[in-house]
């Protein structure tokens, strides 16, 4: 016996006095409402499926709401950052000129002892001399030049920029001093050449080192308010101007 076959009564009985209700249900009604509960189901099932979707996408644009705010926010700050970096490079700017601070080194007149020589002579024969130290070791400006109690020049630049070798030689010693941080001491016969406030050296001991070699970075570690690079010069163990030899 089947209700898709046979059909089906539906009764309803009262308790009390009165009929009862009989409904018969043909087989093509059977089938018909069948039919329909199975199609309320599916749909059932298919709205939460779309609603579980829609929930979960709304989710997800939550979250790329938050992420690009967060990323506005950011680029909000490094656009302020720029503008602040900006003003006090203008400032700088500004400061050095008040001040008349050195962008390129300044000539120094030398004399040369027993010898009828020109200053520009004895430096471009300095130069051919690949020992000497004749070029400026850093780009930058000279924040401090030399004197009896400074003898030494300090070059301003930007921390990170690269040091370089002034002139031809060996890596006599790397290490830290309480006052000038890191350090690099370079020999070049009766020359040698300091190095201090490094970030970091880029040489060993004993390492030979040609003119523009990377020996080092700007920094500011030791005693230092800003970067920039301590660097002095020996002729014979005794402190010189280094501007005395700079050709270029």
């Amino acid at each position: 016996m089947s209700i898709f076959k046979d059909g089906f009564t539906l009764m309803i009985t009262t308790h009390g006095p009165g009929r009862d209700f009989h409904l018969k249900i043909s087989p093509l009604v059977a089938k018909i409402i069948t039919g329909l509960i199975v199609a309320m189901l599916i749909f059932v099932i298919y709205l939460v499926a779309v609603y579980g979707r829609v929930y979960y996408l709304a989710l997800q644009c939550q979250r790329y709401q938050r992420l690009n705010e967060e990323l506005r926010i950011s680029m909000n700050n490094l656009n302020k950052l720029k503008q602040e970096l900006q003003v006090s490079e203008n400032f700088r700017r500004k400061l050095s000129n008040l001040l008349g601070l050195e962008k390129t080194p300044l000539p120094i007149n030398i004399e040369v002892i027993g010898e009828n020589k020109s200053e520009k002579g004895v430096k471009i024969e300095n130069f051919a001399r690949r020992d000497v130290p004749s070029i400026l070791p850093v780009r930058g400006f000279i924040s401090q030049s030399f004197t009896p109690e400074h003898p030494a020049i300090d070059i301003a630049a930007m921390q990170g920029t690269p040091v370089v070798a002034s002139a031809d030689g060996f890596v006599k010693e790397v290490g830290w001093d309480s006052v000038y941080g890191n350090y690099v001491t370079l020999e070049h016969g009766t020359y040698s050449t300091f190095y201090g406030h490094l970030f970091k050296a880029d040489v060993t001991k004993n390492d030979r080192v040609v003119t523009g070699q990377v020996i080092g970075y700007v920094g500011s570690t030791g005693v230092s308010s800003s970067p920039h690079l301590h660097y002095g010069v020996k002729l014979n163990g005794r402190w010189v101007d280094p501007r005395t030899y700079f050709v270029r």
